[in-house]
């Protein structure tokens, strides 16, 4: 009898999970976690002598480099550092990245602090436009990145095998 019982709750507890599991919402876009990648720029620093990579030729402590916003002087959470010293050797290795910029429009700024080897100050522009999709998920806009540039040292745009990656700057330290 009492397995009967638990045959019984097991039954309904299958049933119920089910039929909450299959219920359908109105909103397409209820589960949508994210439109896509947030706005990322990148700097690549190289030493001025040798051409090679700061990070390369150089033993920097992560934790040495600070970025923050060059007008309120706020650090920026969202930076980090790619650079694997021992995987294979990839054009973006050691570049530092900025993810998660502002979205507001205008133009913005943020210092690169790096200890022994001293700072840069990135600047961009963000423009807002209107998105021109029919995906009803999607935001009616979204923010363009352009302009970007580092307002105090000469710099350069990545290229790599014959295209031009404008989100990425190479400056020499």
């Amino acid at each position: 009898m009492q397995k009967q019982l638990y045959k019984l709750y097991g039954a309904i507890f299958f049933i119920t999970v089910l039929v909450v599991s299959c219920q359908r919402t109105e909103d397409p876009c209820a589960n949508l976690l994210s439109e896509g990648m947030p706005n990322q720029i990148g700097v690549i620093f190289l030493d001025k002598e040798t051409g090679e990579s700061l990070f390369k030729i150089h033993d920097i402590d992560v934790s040495s480099i600070k970025v923050t916003n060059a007008v309120t002087g706020e650090i920026h959470k969202s930076a980090g550092l790619i650079y694997n010293p021992g995987g294979r050797p990839t054009p973006n290795n050691g570049i530092v990245r900025l993810v998660g910029i502002p979205e507001t429009e205008g133009e913005h700024s943020y210092k690169i602090q790096m200890d022994d080897f001293g700072s840069i100050v990135i600047a961009y522009t963000s423009i807002k436009k209107e998105n021109k999709t029919n995906d009803p998920c999607s935001s009616p806009y979204y923010y363009s990145i352009t302009d970007i540039r580092i307002v105090d040292h000469p710099f350069s745009v990545f290229e790599y095998e014959g295209k031009t990656f404008p989100e990425i700057v190479v400056v020499e330290l």
